[in-house]
């Protein structure tokens, strides 16, 4: 599934996945994560035409700089794991 977004000098945070991309489209993309291991969060500054693979699952923070400037992302995520049936077919006995 892929998102496309305008980002106008908001921080916008976004839960994503191992695996997602990121893509600027326009203007310039900063962004920062929170992940679960405590550490310091890299800045990546991607300019139009750039991507950016996501690495771990974690709250992003996608930043438009530029005074007044707008941003176009697109976020691709990647496949849904598939589901495991958590359930059984049990064999009853007949009468």
């Amino acid at each position: 599934m892929t998102y496309t977004l305008m980002i106008e000098n908001d921080c916008l945070p976004m839960a994503l996945r191992a695996g997602a991309e990121l893509a600027c489209a326009g203007g310039t993309l900063w962004l920062t994560l929170e992940g679960a291991r405590p550490r310091r969060s890299p800045d990546i500054v991607l300019t139009a035409g750039q991507r950016h693979r996501v690495t771990e699952d974690a709250t992003y923070f996608l930043t438009a700089l530029g005074h007044g400037a707008v941003t176009v992302c697109r976020v691709i995520a990647p496949p849904a794991p598939p589901l495991r049936a958590r359930w059984r077919w049990h064999s009853l006995p007949l009468r």
